[in-house]
């Protein structure tokens, strides 16, 4: 079940983002500097990141890490959701 919603919030910030399906593999890889292998994984609802990939996760997609890997809490923290009203 985590793994599932994991990947689902993990796909909507990207399809926010405007990151492309076909894209969204190299942009994790590079993102996070694993193989593209991982986050396929993560995509698929395979695994969840490690503590230190979902920490770079979070804070190189602006998203509260907690939000990210639970749902629980704020997506965007208070300067981010201004940031983001421009």
């Amino acid at each position: 079940m985590i793994r599932q919603s994991f990947s689902c919030r993990l796909n909507g910030v990207l399809a926010e983002r405007g990151i492309e399906e076909t894209e969204r593999l190299s942009y994790l890889a590079g993102l996070v500097g694993v193989s593209v292998y991982v986050p396929r994984s993560w995509l698929n609802a395979e695994s969840v990141p490690t503590s230190q990939s979902l920490r770079l996760l979070a804070k190189r997609l602006g998203v509260h890490r907690e939000w990210l890997i639970s749902g629980r809490g704020e997506q965007y923290s208070e300067e981010l959701k201004r940031k983001r009203r421009g």
